[in-house]
Formats: C-alpha cells, sequence, structure tokens
C-alpha cells in the first residue's frame, strides 16, 4: 500500500478539504439517475464558479453532512427519472433553502451556456468526460454526449459554432455527421493517450489528478490540474512516461481502491513524486468527521477475468491455465507465470501472444514448459501475472486474488496426463452476407466424434470501429457446418475490410478446447443469403443449395395450378354433360 508519508499526506488533503465546506457558496445539487444529466449538472457547477453535488441514493442524509443550511442551493432535477422524487420538499422541511430550479428531461441541452466552445464525445466512451471537465470549465466550452439518436440536434447546435473539438472514438454513423464542423479530432487507439492529448491542451503543469473512469466526483469540477486516466490497480508504462515527461512532482489519485497505483508510481519514480489519494470528504461542521467519498457510476463495459485451473502434462509437457471472462464484453490478456515451491522457482514462462476472450468463454491456453516433477509438491503453486484489458493496447488490469490489489494470482498446481484429444477442424470457406448482416463460416469436422469449439472472427470492421465477434457451438463427426455471427456492415466497412481473420478454438470436450487453428481468408460479400421463413430443415446455407431449393419450390408450385387446371376443366366438362342430359 502507500507508504507513511503518502498516507500523512492523503490526510492532510482530506483536511483541507473538510475546512473548505465551512464557508457558505453556491451549492448545484443534481437529482438524476442519467450520469449525462449529472455530468452536465456538476459541469455547469464549474463553470458557474460553485460546488457540484448530486443524489446518489434515496435518501438525503449523507448529504445534509456536506451542505451547510447556509448555502444556496441551485437544484437541477430530472423531469424523467429524479433520484428523489420529492427532493425539493424534503430539503426544504431541513431547513434548506432551494433558491432556483431547474426541471429537465435534457440537462446536456438545456444547461448548455452557448459559448460557441464544443467538446465533443460518444455516448458510449463515458471515460473519457472525466479528462474534459478541467479542460472544458478554462476554457468555458461545453461537453456535448453525443449519439447516432441526437446526433442530428447536436449538428444544428455545432453548425454555426466558434470552435469543435471531438474527442476518442465515434461510430461511422455518428462521425460522418459531425466531422464537417470539426476544428480537431483528439483520437488514438488508447483511451489513456487520449486523456494524455486533453493534459497536453490544458497546458503545463507539475500536479496531476489520477482517475481510472469509473465514475463521477467532484474534484474534477474543482481542480485546474490535469485529469488522467489509469487503470484500477496498473499504470501503463506510457502514462507513467508522460508523468515523467512532464517532471510530475504530485499526483492526487481520486478513490482508495488506486493506492496500488500510487505504490507503483512511487516505486518507478524513486519517490520523486508525491502521492495523494482522495478517499472521503469533510462534513460542514468543525468535528473534522470524514465520510465516503461520493461518487456516481458511470456506465460501461464491466471487464472481469477469473483464472480456474492449472494442469501439468508430463506427456506432452505443457502446462494449462483454463480462464474464464465473467464480465459482459470480450478482453484481451497477457500472461506470464511461474511454477514454485514457497518461495523457490522451479520453472518460468512468458506468454507471445495478446489473447482475446469473449464474454463468457472458457479459454485453457498452453504453455510449453518443462517441469522436473521430482521437485512438485502438493505445495506447489503457480503464480500468474496476468494483464487484461478491453484492447490489446489497453491491458491496464492485474488479475488478483480476492480482497488483494497487486498480482500475482496464485493457484495449485495439478500434475495428470490429459486423454489423447485428435480432433480436427478445418475452415472451408467464410463470406459476410449482406442481406442478413452475418458473416458465415463453413467448418468441417472430418473425424467420427463430436467436437466443440469457439470461433472468433478478429478485427472486422463494424460501423468504422474494430471488433471481435464469437460464438461457442459445436459440430458433428463428418459435418460440414456453417456458422453465423451477425454483424451489421455499412457500405464503407464493405470498402474497409480486405480479410477474414479466424481464430478457431475446439476439442472433444467443451472445458477442454485445447486445440487452436488460425486462418486469414479474403474478405467476400455474398448480396443474398439463406432464406429463412420460407423453407426450412433444408440445405446446409450454401447460397447455391436455396437457389436450387427455390427453382424446386417453384416447378412444384407451377404443377400444381396445372394440375388444378385440369381438374378445374373436368369439372366442367361433367356439369356440361349433366345439363346436357
Amino acid at each position: 500500500m502507500v507508504n507513511k508519508l503518502g498516507f500523512i499526506l492523503s490526510i492532510l488533503v482530506l483536511i483541507l478539504l473538510s475546512s473548505s465546506f465551512a464557508l457558505a457558496e453556491d451549492v448545484y445539487l443534481v437529482n438524476s439517475e442519467n450520469w449525462v444529466d449529472v455530468y452536465s449538472g456538476m459541469l455547469s457547477s464549474g463553470l458557474e464558479g460553485g460546488r457540484g453535488f448530486f443524489i446518489n441514493s434515496e435518501t438525503i442524509t449523507g448529504l445534509t453532512q456536506v451542505i451547510s443550511e447556509d448555502d444556496t442551493i441551485h437544484l437541477y432535477q430530472s423531469e424523467l427519472a429524479p433520484f428523489i422524487p420529492n427532493l425539493d420538499s424534503q430539503l426544504s422541511s431541513l431547513g434548506y433553502d432551494v433558491e432556483e430550479r431547474l426541471i429537465s428531461n435534457n440537462m446536456n441541452r438545456d444547461l448548455d451556456p452557448k459559448t460557441g466552445n464544443y467538446y465533443l464525445v460518444s455516448l458510449d466512451n463515458p471515460r473519457i468526460t472525466s479528462s474534459l471537465a478541467p479542460l472544458a470549465i478554462k476554457e468555458n466550452a461545453w461537453v456535448l454526449v453525443v449519439d447516432i439518436e441526437n446526433v442530428d440536434e447536436i449538428v444544428n447546435k455545432i453548425s454555426n459554432a466558434q470552435d469543435v473539438v471531438a474527442v476518442g472514438k465515434f461510430p461511422r454513423d455518428v462521425l460522418v455527421k459531425i466531422q464537417p464542423y470539426l476544428d480537431e479530432h483528439i483520437v488514438n487507439d488508447d483511451i489513456y493517450k487520449d486523456s494524455q492529448a486533453i493534459a497536453d491542451k490544458l497546458g503545463d503543469s507539475q500536479n496531476y489528478v489520477l482517475t481510472d473512469g469509473a465514475f463521477i466526483e467532484s474534484e474534477f469540477f474543482l481542480t485546474k490540474n490535469p485529469v488522467l486516466l489509469t487503470g484500477t490497480n496498473k499504470i501503463l508504462t506510457h502514462t507513467f512516461n508522460y508523468l515523467q515527461s512532464k517532471d510530475a512532482k504530485a499526483v492526487v489519485l481520486v478513490g482508495n481502491e488506486l493506492s496500488v497505483v500510487g505504490e507503483q508510481i512511487r516505486t518507478q519514480s524513486n519517490k520523486e513524486i508525491s502521492v495523494f489519494v482522495k478517499f472521503g470528504q469533510g462534513d460542514t461542521g468543525e468535528s473534522g468527521k470524514v465520510y465516503a467519498l461520493s461518487t456516481f457510476p458511470l456506465p460501461g463495459l464491466r471487464i472481469g477475468l477469473v483464472a480456474q485451473q492449472a494442469i501439468y502434462d508430463p506427456s506432452t509437457k505443457e502446462l494449462i491455465v483454463t480462464f474464464k471472462n465473467i464480465g459482459n464484453s470480450g478482453i484481451y490478456e497477457l500472461t506470464n507465470l511461474q511454477i514454485k515451491n514457497d518461495e523457490e522457482e522451479l520453472a518460468t514462462t512468458a506468454g507471445n501472444e495478446i489473447t482475446f476472450i469473449a464474454a463468457g468463454e472458457l479459454l485453457p491456453m498452453v504453455f510449453p514448459m518443462d517441469i522436473d516433477l521430482a521437485y512438485v509438491t502438493d505445495e506447489t503453486t503457480v503464480d500468474l501475472y496476468t494483464t487484461f484489458g478491453l484492447s490489446p493496447k489497453e491491458l491496464d488490469t492485474f488479475l488478483t486474488m480476492p480482497n488483494r490489489y497487486t498480482p500475482p494470482y496464485t493457484m495449485p498446481l495439478t500434475v495428470k496426463e490429459i486423454e489423447d484429444d485428435d480432433s480436427v477442424l478445418y475452415v472451408e470457406d467464410s463470406s459476410y452476407y449482406q442481406n442478413l448482416n452475418r458473416v458465415g463460416v463453413a467448418i468441417t469436422n472430418p473425424g467420427d466424434k463430436e467436437v466443440y469449439f469457439t470461433i472468433k472472427v478478429q478485427d472486422i470492421i463494424v460501423n468504422g470501429l474494430k471488433t471481435t465477434l464469437s460464438k461457442e457451438d459445436s459440430i458433428k463427426p463428418g459435418e460440414t457446418k456453417k456458422v453465423y455471427l451477425p454483424a451489421k456492415l455499412d457500405p464503407i466497412d464493405l470498402d474497409d475490410n480486405s480479410i477474414f481473420d479466424i481464430v478457431i478454438n475446439y476439442g472433444k470436450q467443451p472445458e477442454f478446447q485445447f486445440k487452436a487453428i488460425r486462418v486469414e481468408q479474403p474478405f467476400k460479400v455474398v448480396s443474398g443469403g439463406r432464406i429463412t421463413g420460407f423453407v426450412t430443415g433444408l440445405g446446409d446455407g450454401k447460397p447455391g443449395n436455396w437457389v436450387a431449393i427455390i427453382a424446386a419450390v417453384l416447378v412444384l408450385f407451377v404443377l400444381i395450378r396445372i394440375v388444378k387446371h385440369k381438374s378445374k376443366k373436368e369439372e366442367i366438362k361433367t356439369s356440361t354433360k349433366k345439363s346436357r342430359k
């Protein structure tokens, strides 16, 4: 954890913060369950020179500890989703005076000061807004949160603006609409470098605020120093190098969870960078009490990874570590590991390739190792030094044991021979079926056993952004099967994609998909596709087969019409004969 000096400095920061609450001031209070509303209200408070607060629970007990009855309250309340619907009356009953009220269904629109200066961020990129807050306040600019639903309204707003800067990645259908009005676009393949670019615009500084971007907190709207993004328990090398290049003297880490990052900064800087951890807030009086930080969670992809087992097979001299992605998004990981008896190292190896693991996927990873079994005991462990993140360039999180913030992740070593797996899969063909909005990959199992597999189509461009498609499935012996993965590609995507990068992990058991193949095939577009809801249970999904099926159906339809026509003529003849009689 942070050393004693850093801890003392953290307390000093809190004391200073506590004393700042003693004077009456303008308070801007946001009552909404929508993070965009909360961010907009807090940004407005910074532009107005007041202090911003937000409701993050169904009770105001905590709020009354940090807001004085002498404060002037400006209430910004959501019309659609207030955290506390009767907040106004609750405040009045406790003696607070609400001077101004704004009831809004879109605070990002309604609180816009219309200075003509705008920063634009994508709705699906909330983390970067923390870095933008001090810059926007310094430049008297407004941060607009954009998605496909409101982009036309945003375009009307920025079409005659003085200065418009976009930050981060945007889906193409949004980007093409805002791009003509941009004076600048800050974008890297790395959100941490985006935050560094924002810091550069704020100006030279030797003091920095660090956050993992998981929540909104008042510090981002009060500080005049740059706010940099960091991993929760790992600072990326280029982020630390950035601090060094700026001759940083001090950093404030927002949230006690980041204390391990502070320790890394102190160690790597040889204690030349002072570390402060903001983990609480003071009350309104002179009691000196410290309360927990008030934070508002930002939405986003929640990532998580666990290691389930480590098996060493002496017959193949391979260590198999099984990982499971327990988050709601695909992640990338890289692992180095050690085999140990207490502190004695028996063997070590390093991963040579960053691997993608889909959400919910169970992935065994194979590490070639030669372990002397004479030294292996029941106490032998595997120490994993695994980093993971949302992109190959953002491996910003260490895999750690429960209730620990630093690696390694330690697990027992199991030694056993694993049943030989002679399964084989082949990739026959791959295409993008435009009418179906699907990537189809034809796979053949030439063996005599069912094979379980996880297929990934890596780095395919969808709406202008690289993504990895994945699906778990199985294939019967002797079968050729077409696997479909949903992906809606626009015409520009069709031009930008040049190959299918396909990775398949497979095996005879779903939990032991040790084998893998990787193939690259030319990107191919098929304008037609498999017909659904008309004929079912026929063919293998190949377009040629379906053309034949459709032709057969049409022929059958014509024959039925001919037969019906003949039958009708026979009925007419019979009827005529009867009438003549």
